[in-house]
């Protein structure tokens, strides 16, 4: 969907809950308006005290709940600035109707009320600040209830959302690393090591085992721990490595201790690593090389990378035909523009994806904010 239509149907929200407010706390003046024998100074208070009441909805749905959600101790602020806004309007309200009495004749129904100074006359604006304080108070709640309640299924439809590319995800990775013709290449790469170094052959089958319990079992979840996922990319950088030739430079880095309590969604960084070892190939300059690394940034970002070697524009134009170019960069598109949708999905506002190629190297690179993660963790 593009970001045209995301802003359209994003105001036509805003100006729907708008006009809804505004027929729903006006509705009480037009009725006022149309009583027979209604000073006109009663018809201007009513107006003005709809419209106080509609700009608290307003501010609430609009402003100090989305701001309440975003932030750790949001409630508490949000209890205090709605107080010290109701307290504050209901000052100005009083202060108006003592400097304005002019506009402000006394009630029809009580022609003899005392004047503002007497007892009787100071309990009748308690009374009116009371009415109006909690008609301010039910217009905050009301904005409030609104607001929660479209986040509310707001998340739980990104939720659905998030689940269904999951499953596709995962129906993919399995079948790209599950397969007959993955394992066979493997077994087969494994079979080969075992005459020439057992040792490196016994870690490599190991590394395949552990791959094959965290896909099966692990990956299931929404959401996986951080150092267990990374364990799984470096099993997966080091299986695949073995099918490379030797000129080939593979590195992988990740931090020695990841917090546990850090989740992330499974395979989410898998299809840039499958990308660069299905795509990498010597440069111009005969450097064949993948590069992967996971990190955290000053504790607050983590950040995924992976660069790697192409050829050379023209060396690719001449090894490959154009119907087989287009399949791979086809296949490559699809690939990344997955990984950006379900990043979009589960960490919206938090996380950054960019894609660079050049004429020598192709690089993408993710970046989470640790809060979200931290954050998903206490969700789920």
């Amino acid at each position: 969907m593009s970001k045209g239509f995301v802003t359209q149907g994003r105001l036509a929200r805003m100006a729907t809950v708008v006009i809804i407010s505004l027929v729903l706390f006006y509705l009480p003046s037009a009725l006022t308006i149309l009583r027979e024998g209604v000073a006109r100074q009663w018809v201007l208070i009513s107006v003005v005290m709809s419209t106080v009441y509609t700009a608290m909805f307003c501010l609430n749905y609009f402003v100090l709940v989305p701001m309440s959600l975003k932030q750790t101790d949001g409630k508490f602020s949000y209890f205090i600035i709605n107080t010290l806004v109701i307290l504050v309007v209901c000052a100005l309200v009083v202060w108006w109707f003592n400097s304005m009495g002019d506009l402000c004749p006394p009630n029809p129904k009580r022609p003899n009320m005392p004047p503002p100074d007497h007892p009787e006359g100071i309990m009748h604006y308690v009374k009116f600040v009371m009415r109006d304080g909690i008609m301010m108070v039910l217009s905050a709640a009301l904005g409030y209830a609104v607001k929660i309640g479209e986040e509310r299924e707001n998340l739980r439809r990104r939720e659905l959302e998030i689940s269904a590319e999951q499953r596709k995800m995962e129906l993919t990775s399995l079948k790209a690393q599950l397969n007959p013709h993955f394992l066979f290449n493997s077994l087969n790469s494994i079979y080969a090591l075992i005459g020439l170094d057992p040792v490196m052959a016994q870690e490599a089958l190991h590394n395949l085992s552990r791959m094959l319990r965290f896909m099966i079992y692990d990956s299931d979840s929404a959401f996986v721990p951080l150092d267990k996922d990374a364990v799984f990319i470096g099993d997966y950088v080091r299986l695949m490595k073995l099918r490379l030739p030797a000129s080939a430079e593979v590195s992988y880095s990740s931090p020695e201790f990841i917090s546990p309590t850090l989740q992330v969604a499974p395979l989410v960084f898998l299809t840039l690593v499958e990308n660069a070892f299905k795509h990498a190939a010597p440069d111009s300059s005969g450097e064949y090389y993948i590069r992967v690394a996971l990190s955290i940034e000053e504790g607050r970002t983590l950040r995924f990378s992976v660069i790697n070697s192409v050829s050379a524009p023209a060396v690719r134009e001449i090894d490959s035909s154009p119907k087989s170019s287009s399949s791979i960069e086809d296949g490559k598109r699809i690939g990344l523009e997955n990984v950006s949708r379900q990043l979009g999905l589960l960490y919206p506002g938090s996380h950054v994806f960019d894609i660079y190629e050049g004429d020598n190297y192709f690089s993408a690179c993710i970046e989470i904010e640790m809060k979200a993660l931290e954050d998903k963790n206490q969700k789920m």
